[in-house]
């Protein structure tokens, strides 16, 4: 793994019994016969830009600085009591932790990074230790399981969006790259969206039912295709980062090409600091507040339902007009393209026939993310209270 960076990987230190800080900068790399300037280890070393002697000195770790702490931003609070104690901390998904949670020798984990082969061995064999341990000790909303794969996906979107060479950081003091920082962070924009799926037609015949398969294959698609992009995926909806109007057509045409229309949201995220388009460490309220914005609808097909639809009108969906025969026995049936199309590949119910009852229904299922959200604040707060804090209001992140 010498030849690459490998973002995930940039926190290890936080698992082991080295002295703070974490990035290994006071590691002794000569004894163990190591480089520490193979790619790997300048992620590691150099991805902070604070108190640590070691700072970002390629373009790479630049943007691994920026990632790092726009992750951060996400899942850390600011200003806040912390909740801890002399010797321990709260961890608010196991409880009270020892401060010393550091279950790896330093030595070890020298060793695995020189001989790993990429993220995924690294949660492999650390993905259990690595949800245990908070990102953040002094506020521990999220876990280093969770910060490291941000930081990967922020990493990768932020590299291929965002044109910056080694030259603007080969040779740059402590100070000129915190200029550089700011400058960086007025240039380059990122944009959250909030991306529901929505059925072009009413499954109302169990043998339009496959627009449910349809979707789940529309859902697995994105994910494969934009796994960087995609930040959370619920049952009813994403939540996804995207680097420009480009990427998120391809996004969006993954849905509209299976005719499901979309209801998209989308605000300005900041990439570092105080910008124009707001405050680093405002962005759990960006998150939560993009639903107040205007909502985007997109439609497949030409058709739009405020569009005079020539006649007759497909019976499944009212959105467009019945140009294709639906066949079936001796019955036939006049839909659009679109319908008869999910009806075709949808999946035939099997044992329909041996239900005893003479009515049957579907019922979908799916998760209120505001609501999850809601609830999940009012438990943490009960929770706080019954510990004893003063400041008992706490944000629930991701």
């Amino acid at each position: 793994m010498a030849g690459e960076l490998v973002p995930e990987l940039h926190d290890i230190g936080k698992l082991t019994d080295i002295e703070p800080p974490h990035n290994f900068e006071n590691f002794d790399f000569a004894a163990m016969g190591i480089s520490p300037e193979t790619p790997v280890w300048k992620g590691i070393l150099e991805h902070h830009l604070g108190d640590e002697t070691r700072y970002p000195t390629s373009a790479n770790t630049f943007m691994l600085m920026l990632a790092d702490g726009l992750a951060c931003a996400v899942s850390r609070l600011h200003g806040e009591e912390q909740i801890k104690s002399e010797k321990q901390y709260y961890c608010l998904w196991k409880g009270y932790q020892d401060r010393k949670f550091n279950p790896i020798d330093q030595k070890e984990a020298a060793t695995f990074v020189e001989r790993a082969t990429g993220a995924s061995q690294y949660f492999q064999v650390y993905g259990d230790l690595l949800r245990q341990r908070a990102e953040e000790a002094k506020a521990n909303i999220t876990s280093l399981h969770t910060h490291s794969l941000l930081v990967g996906k922020l990493y990768r979107v932020m590299r291929k969006a965002f044109p910056i060479e080694d030259a603007e950081i080969v040779g740059k003091s402590k100070k000129e790259l915190i200029e550089l920082r700011g400058l960086k962070g007025q240039n380059w924009k990122l944009k959250l969206l909030v991306l529901q799926p929505r059925f072009w037609m009413s499954p109302w015949r169990t043998k339009d039912l496959g627009v449910f398969t349809l979707l789940q294959e529309s859902m697995k698609e994105s994910i494969q295709q934009f796994p960087d992009n995609t930040l959370l995926v619920t049952s009813g909806e994403l939540l996804l980062v995207v680097e420009d109007s480009d990427k998120e057509k391809e996004i969006r045409e993954v849905f509209l090409k299976r005719g499901f229309w979309l209801n998209v949201w989308e605000i300005p995220m900041p990439v570092s600091g105080e910008t124009k388009t707001g405050k680093l460490r405002d962005i759990p309220d960006l998150i939560e507040s993009v639903k107040q914005h205007e909502i985007k609808p997109y439609y497949p097909g030409a058709f739009p339902p405020n569009d005079p639809i020539p006649i007759p009108i497909c019976p499944t969906c009212q959105k467009a007009p019945a140009t294709v025969t639906w066949v079936s026995g001796d019955t036939t049936e006049e839909l659009c393209p679109t319908c008869y199309k999910i009806r075709e590949s949808g999946q035939k119910l099997h044992n329909l026939e041996d239900w005893s009852t003479e009515k049957v229904a579907w019922v979908r299922i799916y998760l209120d993310f505001e609501c999850l959200l809601d609830s999940l604040g009012d438990l943490l707060k009960n929770h706080l209270n019954t510990l004893g804090f003063t400041k008992p209001e706490r944000e629930v992140r991701f």
